[in-house]
């Protein structure tokens, strides 16, 4: 009688046991069933695909152009498309400093934030103007003479450090005082042109009448 108890206990606790681990297999298998339905809605049904894209702080930048860049990222799965990859995309483009994105996933929007580079003055070659910002960062070239910036003249350096402007770092320096205190004076807008062709002498012209010395 004793043998029978100890070998039906033993079977009871073996089939408890089988039982839990039926159990445990059952709660996994539901877990990663429920997971992967989550994934195939998520990533491979519409659903959360882009339904628009909006731009803001953007001046000079067409949308046009900025469509060539992230156009594609339209119909995309939101969760798929990457910050950085928006950021290494628009940053291809010369006047677009910084770019912070917002995604919006019940509208399924992704929202793009343009900070842009300021031209503060431009250089004249070959009946061409290069537009360049506060940190020499060329902006574009253009063939008409562009408006409320200087011309910056006595730039050709034997010992050229920027390429493009084609100045030394020492005129690079006294370039971008003058023009950040003009700018911050209020006096960049009618500054015709900047002369540094003599360091130990920067001259300006002022509103087509006044030179300065």
């Amino acid at each position: 009688a004793v043998n029978n108890d100890k070998l039906r206990l033993r079977y009871e606790e073996r089939k408890r046991k089988r039982q839990r681990q039926i159990k445990t297999s059952r709660t996994v298998l539901s877990f990663l069933l429920c997971a992967l339905l989550v994934f195939i809605v998520l990533f491979m049904t519409p659903l959360f695909n882009v339904r628009s894209i909006t731009v803001s702080g953007n001046n000079v930048i067409t949308l046009e152009e900025i469509n060539q860049y992230i156009g594609d990222l339209n119909g995309e799965n939101l969760l798929k498309v990457s910050r950085l990859d928006v950021d290494e995309r628009l940053s291809k483009i010369a006047y677009i400093k910084e770019v912070s994105i917002d995604k919006n996933y019940f509208k399924t929007a992704l929202n793009i934030s343009i900070l842009e580079r300021e031209a503060v003055g431009y250089l004249g070659f070959s009946g061409k103007f290069v537009l360049f910002d506060d940190e020499c960062v060329i902006l574009a070239e253009t063939n008409e003479k562009p408006q409320n910036i200087p011309l910056i003249i006595g730039t050709n350096d034997s010992d050229s450090e920027m390429t493009g402007l084609n100045m030394s770092k020492e005129n690079i320096k006294i370039m971008l005082d003058s023009l950040k205190l003009m700018r911050e004076l209020g006096l960049l807008e009618k500054v015709n042109n900047l002369n540094l062709s003599d360091s130990n002498q920067i001259r300006f012209k002022y509103d087509d009448r006044l030179e300065v010395s």
